[in-house]
């Protein structure tokens, strides 16, 4: 533009406007002035597109990142699934239904690297071409970036493949006790995510000392549970009962207007979550079936023998309880306890087997169910997103109707124990 206004000068010999505060001369309508227009025009257009590069560099950094750390997650899940593996191989007992699990999670193995690597091949794609198209351009410290995501995924591949060779490695928990499995039956998103959880003795109900204590909650008695058993590690959700309804061709409940997807079920019965269970156990082949009073405060407590599995004394960031969101939350919005499950307190009561006694007395201290006599309502554990802290300790129960489909009332499924 420098160059147009000084060749124009010397042509012509007339003052232009050169943008510099000088007083501006008669502006010519001649061909060198259109020109100049014309070279402003291109170099807004070329701060234009300069823009748009910046903009689009940055954008592509992002995605890229994003994607990198959508593949960090992946090979978590694939670690995790190894170490399921060999949970299995280091728990199992010589019996063909407990071989047949751990054959079914090794067959997953492959395909979960397989996804891995290829989605790992897909940032390759992204980067490679933006790198070559704008390397010049981009700031070195962000396509360092870029190239260290990359090979720390390969690097976490890698490891994994190291890992599976060596026949899983080994695992030793730090506390002395079995490592706890975590795994679905079927590798699918509608079935639920349970927890293999360890054999062992424990005081169930609570101690005449605990705030808040009702007499039902007692005489404390020890309780052993003799065999490890599985447990859902949330409440069974919407994503996963509604596909329950659509096999079954049943009506799915209603949701109160809050919400489907991963927010746990409500509004089922006693038959409802029983029905379920029994759909459940017919397509994996495996027993599944309500926990028994017991189980529940045994897994609820996780070793604990505190008001709740967190101490004495409920937050607000540790459950959804006290009515403080009005409405259940996604399960899994809060911490887990020891035992990796979540929303042991608050959010849903959840069903138990059990018909409802109004103490301890002539209970089994075995685990089972107490289903002899019956009664006219069920257990339910855990408390609600309703309930106040004094309803939703680990050793308050409840009881409600089998029929009564509530927005309280949800269920989580438990494993059939294993005989040893």
């Amino acid at each position: 533009i420098s160059y147009a206004q000084a060749e124009y000068s010397r042509q012509s010999g007339e003052a232009i406007d050169d943008d510099s505060g000088a007083e501006p001369g008669v502006r010519p309508s001649s061909d060198l002035a259109n020109d100049l227009a014309d070279l402003r025009g291109d170099l807004q257009s070329v701060e234009d597109e300069t823009e748009q590069l910046g903009r689009k560099i940055e954008a592509e950094t992002v995605a890229t990142s994003e994607r990198a750390d959508q593949l960090g997650r992946q090979v978590q899940d694939a670690g995790s699934h190894a170490g399921i593996a060999r949970n299995e191989l280091e728990q199992a007992a010589p019996k063909p239904g407990r071989l047949e699990r751990i054959n079914r999670v090794l067959r997953r193995l492959p395909d979960r690297i397989e996804k891995t690597g290829k989605a790992m091949e897909v940032v390759i794609d992204v980067a490679e071409p933006f790198a070559d198209q704008w390397f010049n351009q981009l700031p070195t410290d962000i396509f360092n970036l870029v190239v260290k995501h990359i090979r720390l995924v390969s690097k976490n591949i890698e490891k994994a493949g190291q890992r599976l060779k060596k026949g899983f490695g080994s695992s030793k928990p730090s506390n002395g006790r079995p490592p706890l499995t975590i795994f679905r039956e079927i590798d699918e998103p509608w079935c639920p995510e349970m927890v293999m959880l360890p054999a062992g003795t424990f005081l169930m109900g609570s101690p005449e000392g605990e705030a808040g204590r009702y007499d039902d909650e007692g005489p404390q008695r020890e309780v052993t549970i003799g065999r490890p058993f599985a447990l859902g590690r949330y409440p069974v959700t919407f994503d996963e009962y509604d596909h329950f309804c659509a096999e079954t061709r049943c009506d799915k409940p209603d949701d109160r207007g809050w919400g489907r997807g991963r927010r746990p079920v409500i509004n089922v019965s006693h038959s409802d979550a029983e029905a379920y269970c029994a759909w459940l156990s017919e397509l994996t082949g495996s027993g599944y079936q309500l926990p028994s009073e017991a189980m529940w405060e045994y897994a609820c407590r996780a070793w604990t023998t505190t008001a709740d599995a967190f101490g004495n004394g409920l937050t607000r960031e540790q459950a959804n309880f006290r009515n403080l969101r009005q409405e259940t939350s996604d399960v899994g919005a809060y911490p887990a306890n020891a035992w990796l499950l979540h929303d042991m307190h608050g959010n849903v009561w959840e069903w138990c087997q059990d018909w409802y006694h109004e103490n301890y007395e002539g209970a089994p201290n075995d685990g089972s169910a107490w289903l002899d006599p019956p009664g006219t309502h069920r257990l339910v554990r855990g408390g609600s997103w309703n309930d106040p802290a004094r309803d939703v300790r680990s050793a308050y129960r409840n009881a409600y109707g089998p029929g009564n489909r509530v927005g309280v009332l949800g269920f989580r499924c438990a494993g059939v124990q294993e005989q040893s």
